[in-house]
């Protein structure tokens, strides 16, 4: 799966990412291991 976001404005503090799941079996197990992602970013 891909997905995109496309705004047209200028935030100066975005910051974009990029993740590549190819772990996992399922759509469960691949959001799964996307939150834990996410999460763990966040604490650094």
């Amino acid at each position: 799966m891909t997905a995109f976001l496309l705004e047209n404005a200028y935030k100066s503090d975005y910051r974009g990412a990029y993740m590549r799941l190819v772990d996992g079996n399922s759509e469960e197990e691949k959001m799964s291991m996307m939150k834990k992602t996410i999460v763990r970013e966040r604490m650094e």
